[in-house]
Order: C-alpha cells, then structure tokens, then sequence
C-alpha cells in the first residue's frame, strides 16, 4: 500500500534544513525555525514511536534524526550565520503546515490506512495523542489550536530576549555616556 509519501512535517523540516545550511536559504529559515522550535521539539518530550521499538530498529534512528536534525540546522544558521527570528515572517510556516495539512487529508481520505500527519489516528505503540478525537477535522482543529499556542509560546520567548538584550544595551550605552 501507498502509505509512506514524504508529507509528514517532520521529513519535510529535515529536507529544508539540509538545504537551508546548503543554500543559505532565509525563507527555509523562516519556515523552519518556527515550526523546529515548537513542533520538532514536541515529540522529543513526548514521542511514540520509541515506546515500542528500541534501537534495534531502523524507525528508533529515523525518528531521533529527522527531529534532532533541522534543530541543530536551524540553531547552526542562527548562531554561526547570523540568521534571526523575524515574527514578521510567521506566515510562512503557516502557510505551509496549511498546504501540507490539505495535502494529508486528501491522502488520508483516498488512500486505505493512510495517516498522514496523524490526523487519521493515533500512531503505533502508546501516545499523549490518544486524548485527541479520532475525526480528522477535529484532530486538524485540535493540532492547529496546539501549534498556534506553540508559535505563540516561541514568540514570546524570543520577544523576551531581545528586550533582555535591548535593556542590557540601555545600560551599557548609558554606562558609557556617563564615563565620557
């Protein structure tokens, strides 16, 4: 069966992330950061799929990898190219995981067993998903709700930073004034 087309967010953030250190990329940048810093993050705290199958398995390292990867991709970008957080571009993960959504639910619907996104069901072995309705229009509002207030939990983490930082600059200017 037709059940392993690459329209999963976390393979697809593995191939931007290659490419994005390759080209320098910033709009895999924007996409990227955003959704490895909420959605990549997620299932390392709380994952499925090593539940059941240890490191005998191929999916144990398929996993860890196509997580751990576009995270070290993306803080590579920020912190030895110089890459920033931009909120003014958080439309394009949107954008994006919409698309990719549409795309999983139309592979979900006309290909038997198919469950793309998880928005079919749950996956194999135990998981924090299973709380969540079996609908797929229930599961996307669910999943949706949970990735904006992810976005939003980023947002502020960054949006406090760069005031810590601004305020440590306040300070130092100042310092600097006053010995002049």
């Amino acid at each position: 069966s037709l059940t392993k087309l690459p329209i999963q967010v976390c393979e697809w953030t593995c191939i931007f992330a290659v490419l994005m250190v390759l080209t320098e990329s910033r709009h895999l940048f924007d996409i990227d950061v955003t959704i490895c810093l909420t959605l990549g993050i997620a299932p390392l705290f709380l994952p499925a799929v090593i539940l059941d199958s240890g490191p005998r398995y191929f999916l144990y390292y398929q996993f860890w990898l196509e997580h751990i990867i576009p995270i070290y991709s993306v803080f590579y970008m920020m912190f030895v190219k110089g890459f920033r957080y931009d909120v003014k571009k958080i439309y394009k993960p949107i954008i994006f995981l919409f698309i990719l959504a549409g795309l999983s639910m139309l592979a979900n619907y006309y290909i038997p067993e198919a469950n793309y996104m998880y928005l079919q069901g749950d996956t194999l072995g135990e998981a924090i998903t299973r709380i969540i309705p079996s609908n797929q229009f229930a599961r996307f509002g669910v999943f949706a709700a949970i990735t904006f207030l992810l976005f939003g939990i980023e947002f502020l983490v960054f949006y406090l930073i760069r005031r810590y930082r601004k305020k440590k600059e306040d300070k130092s200017d100042k310092l600097v004034e006053n010995n002049q």
